[in-house]
C-alpha cells in the first residue's frame, strides 16, 4: 500500500513526472511480454500494443474505449505527437489482424507472472487470496454462444419473444444447474 500512496503523492506534486512514473511501472510490468512480442512482431506493432495499453488505462471509465476507432484516436504518432484518428485506427487494426501473435502469448505471460507471485508469497508463508467475481454471465444479442446458459433477466425475456422472420418460437428459458 505504501507504493500506491507514493504514486499518488508523485501525481499530486508533479502530474507530468507522476505520469512518467506510471508509464515506467507499466513498461516494467509488461517487459517480458514486450520482449517476446518484439522478437516476433515489427517494432511499430509492439509500440502500438504498448500505446493501446496506456490508452485503455487512461480511458478505463469510457464504455466505448475498446472500439478500434476510439482507441486509435488516442494513440500517439510514431514521431511522438498525436496523429489522425484514422491513422491510429489503422494501426490498431494491423495489430489485431497480425497472424504472428495470438492472445495465448498474453495469457501465458500473465499466468507466468501470477505463478511467480504465488511462489514468492508461498516462500514468505503469506496468505494467498483469490478474488472471485460472482456475476452471472448473460448472453449477448447473438443467437447462440457456446458454454453459456440462459439467465432470467429483462434482456433474456426480450430475446425470448417472437421475432418476425423466425418460423418457431424459442423454448422458455430455464435456469441452469
Amino acid at each position: 500500500m505504501a507504493e500506491l500512496s507514493e504514486t499518488f503523492k508523485r501525481l499530486e506534486q508533479d502530474p507530468q513526472g507522476g505520469s512518467q512514473y506510471l508509464l515506467h511501472q507499466l513498461e516494467t510490468f509488461f517487459l517480458p511480454l514486450l520482449t517476446e512480442l518484439d522478437a516476433i512482431l515489427d517494432k511499430r506493432l509492439v509500440r502500438t500494443f504498448l500505446q493501446c495499453l496506456v490508452a485503455i488505462i487512461r480511458l478505463r471509465n469510457n464504455p466505448q474505449a475498446l472500439w478500434p476507432s476510439e482507441l486509435g484516436s488516442y494513440l500517439e504518432g510514431y514521431d511522438g505527437y498525436a496523429s489522425s484518428a484514422a491513422a491510429g485506427t489503422k494501426r490498431v487494426g494491423k495489430l489485431l489482424r497480425s497472424v504472428k501473435w495470438t492472445v495465448g502469448l498474453i495469457d501465458r505471460s500473465l499466468l507466468e507472472k501470477a505463478d511467480k507471485e504465488v511462489t514468492k508469497l508461498k516462500g514468505q508463508r503469506k496468505r494467498i487470496l483469490c478474488l472471485w467475481d460472482g456475476n452471472v454471465v448473460e448472453k449477448v444479442e447473438s443467437e447462440k454462444l457456446e458454454g453459456l446458459c440462459p439467465v432470467l433477466s429483462s434482456k433474456a425475456k426480450r430475446r425470448g419473444r417472437t421475432k418476425r422472420g423466425l418460423v418457431f418460437n424459442w423454448p422458455a428459458l430455464r435456469r441452469c444447474g
